[in-house]
């Protein structure tokens, strides 16, 4: 006898879940288990920050001036150096907090040399499909939740707070656009996508001192700025809740390491066990120094399949939160954050963004965040460049991989090296340090964050682009000649 699948249309109904039993929310179906999030859980999360980080950012900033400042460089001159001090007997928020940055993961949270290596490789194979990922699904879809909605409503980080679709001036959808390129720059960084392009292998630099450490932190405390901005806010005052509580950071470590891999399945590109488990080793290992609980990532990203247990039913608190569908007055982002990219790039119009995110979130969802539905010539033509892009990573997998490594290694190294080079052109040739930012900021700042072009580079770049992208063709158009004659030549023999 098949058992009925109970659909999930508030947070409440979580509650009458038991281990076993079938449920359904936004369209997707699952079983509930012990590593489903509870609601107790959920609430529980919300009123845990990181006080660790919180306190240092207090103690380094007592006036709350920090626009501009290099977070973490004001860090390493408070604690009198760049390295962890051993005998410092020192019991400041600074001190502590310094200390525990250099602490190396926990080996069932560490990412071993490997696990980064294949991490890294299986990223920039993917990489189209991955970005797209989180542009529509993570950033587009799960930073429209209500409870996150909220936090940077305040401290007005991706969109102006209460601004509608017809106020958005060009000025604010470009402050948009600028932060999902830091964002993407973030996440180059965490899968080493940099320029120069990295000649050691190794996950060293996710280690303490490392420059994927160095932008991890930067990142944690530029959120405990977030959190100080937020508590100080008069809607704030009285809140048991922290901002950008562990329910948030959990969920958003999951939308940059499991959505990719839901995405890949949609795609019809899923990856291989080794690839998809090492892919979430490293964020598992980022999520330590981001301040995620290390009993959550034990918990809940120990492997793929307990983290995709854990992401679907925590998008049933995030989303559907009985108080936050009270408020009639909430309205998603995401129709801002998609017309803040559009025209950004050659054919990325309004239309194609709502087409690609409808196609990742799904109907459900795509409908609670108000992205209208689109033409069907859109879908055809969405689906064309689906194949486009999919076309050399399928490519990679067989010609590239077993027969022409070489061909595979200079395709890594153009699509590196090109993201990279892209984003810091993008950003005005900046590279940036994730400074909190409110107002007007001095240009010595933007200075200090300015790159000089790499014209080598560039043209090393466009020549390996050429001969990588003229192997593809013409072994994929020699082999086409050759499938069509052997055909002809059958045909002929019967």
């Amino acid at each position: 006898m098949a058992t009925k699948t109970k659909i999930i249309s508030r947070s409440t109904d979580s509650l009458a879940l038991e281990n076993g039993t079938t449920f359904q929310v936004f369209g997707r179906t699952a079983i509930w288990d012990k590593h489903c999030v509870r609601r107790e859980t959920a609430l529980r999360w919300r009123t845990i920050g990181d006080p660790l980080c919180d306190a240092a950012i207090q103690e380094l900033f007592p006036d709350r001036v920090y626009s501009g400042a290099d977070l973490l460089q004001c860090l390493e001159s408070s604690t009198g150096s760049s390295h962890r001090s051993e005998d410092s007997t020192t019991s400041s928020s600074v001190q502590r907090f310094w200390d525990a940055i250099h602490e190396h993961p926990p080996m069932n949270i560490r990412a071993s040399r490997e696990q980064v290596e294949v991490a890294r490789s299986f990223f920039i194979d993917h990489s189209v499909q991955i970005m797209q990922a989180l542009l529509y699904y993570s950033l587009a879809g799960g930073f429209a939740s209500p409870r996150i909605v909220r936090t940077l409503d305040k401290v007005s980080y991706l969109i102006p707070p209460n601004i509608t679709e017809q106020e958005a001036s060009q000025n604010s959808k470009d402050r948009t656009f600028k932060r999902l390129l830091e964002t993407f720059q973030f996440v180059l960084e965490v899968m080493r996508c940099v320029v120069p392009f990295p000649e050691q292998q190794g996950s060293g630099y996710l280690l303490p001192g490392g420059d994927g450490w160095k932008s991890i932190i930067r990142v944690r405390m530029l959120h405990g700025v977030a959190r100080t901005r937020v508590r100080a806010h008069p809607h704030y005052q009285g809140s048991r809740d922290s901002p950008i509580n562990q329910e948030d950071m959990n969920a958003t470590l999951a939308s940059f390491c499991i959505v990719p891999l839901w995405s890949l399945r949609q795609l019809g590109l899923k990856a291989s066990r080794q690839e998809e488990e090492a892919f979430l080793a490293v964020w598992r290992h980022v999520g330590f120094y981001l301040g995620v609980d290390p009993a959550s990532l034990d918990e809940h990203f120990s492997n793929t399949v307990i983290a995709d247990q854990y992401l679907l039913s925590a998008t049933i608190h995030l989303f559907l939160d009985d108080e936050e569908l009270e408020d009639q007055t909430f309205m998603p982002p995401t129709l801002q954050l998609l017309e803040a990219v559009t025209d950004r790039f050659a054919n990325v119009t309004l239309e194609y963004n709502c087409a690609m995110a409808r196609l990742l979130l799904g109907p459900e969802l795509s409908t609670y965040l108000g992205i209208p539905s689109t033409s069907w010539q859109m879908g055809i033509r969405l689906r064309e460049w689906l194949f486009l892009q999919a076309y050399p990573v399928l490519f990679s997998r067989s010609y590239g991989r077993f027969l022409r490594p070489g061909w595979l290694e200079k395709r890594r190294y153009v699509y590196a090296v090109g993201m990279a080079m892209t984003i810091r052109r993008t950003l005005g040739m900046r590279r940036t340090k994730y400074r909190p930012v409110q107002g007007e900021v001095g240009q010595i700042v933007w200075e200090d964050e300015s790159v000089p072009p790499d014209y080598a580079t560039g043209r090393l770049l466009g020549r390996r682009w050429k001969q990588m992208l003229a192997e593809m063709v013409g072994v994929t158009v020699s082999l086409g000649i050759a499938i069509t004659g052997l055909g002809c030549w059958w045909m002929g023999v019967l």
